[in-house]
C-alpha cells in the first residue's frame, strides 16, 4: 500500500494547495474580464423596426406574433420578439440615439420615461426591445446571450 495515502493530512500541504489554487485563479483574473478586454466600439441605436408575422392572423395561445429589430450605426442587429406596435413605437423614441451596451438603464427609462406607469402591454414591449439589446451585446462581445448575462458592470450603476 501507498504510504502517503495512509498518513494524515498536513495543514502546511492543505495551505499550500490552497495557496497555489487561489493565485491560479488570480492570475487567471475574473470571469468577466474576458467581455471587458473585448468591448466594442462604442454604438448608437440608429433604428427600431416592428414586423407582424403572418401566423399573427392564426394567433396561438402564449406565442407572441410579432418581431421587433433593433439596429445600431455599427451595422449589428439584435432580434426581440412580443409588444405592440404603438408602444414598441413609443419606447423607440426613447432610446433611438441612446447607447445600446447600457442595457438596464435603458430598461428604466422605457419603464419610467413616460408620465404613465408601465403596464402589461408595455412591460412586453420593453421586454422585446430588451431581448433585442441583449442579441446585440451577444454579437458585439463575440459571445452567447448566457454568456452576457454573467457579466457585471464594474460601475455600480451605468
Amino acid at each position: 500500500m501507498n504510504s502517503r495515502l495512509n498518513s494524515p493530512i498536513s495543514r502546511r500541504a492543505v495551505i499550500r494547495g490552497l495557496a497555489a489554487g487561489v493565485a491560479g485563479a488570480a492570475a487567471a483574473g475574473p470571469l468577466w474580464t474576458r467581455f471587458v478586454r473585448a468591448a466594442p466600439a462604442k454604438q448608437t441605436i440608429t433604428r427600431i423596426r416592428y414586423y407582424e408575422t403572418l401566423t399573427a392572423l392564426k394567433p396561438m395561445i402564449n406565442q407572441s406574433m410579432h418581431i421587433v429589430t433593433v439596429e445600431t450605426d455599427g451595422g449589428l442587429m439584435g432580434i426581440g420578439e412580443g409588444g405592440s406596435k404603438e408602444l414598441i413605437e413609443q419606447c423607440a423614441k426613447l432610446i433611438i440615439g441612446q447607447d445600446p451596451a447600457r442595457i438596464e438603464s435603458l430598461w428604466q427609462l422605457m419603464y419610467r420615461g413616460l408620465f404613465y406607469p408601465a403596464g402589461r402591454e408595455k412591460l412586453h414591449a420593453i421586454g422585446a426591445i430588451d431581448l433585442a439589446l441583449w442579441d446585440i451585446k451577444g454579437k458585439a462581445l463575440g459571445a452567447p446571450v448566457y454568456d452576457c448575462l454573467l457579466y457585471t458592470s464594474p460601475s455600480p450603476r451605468d
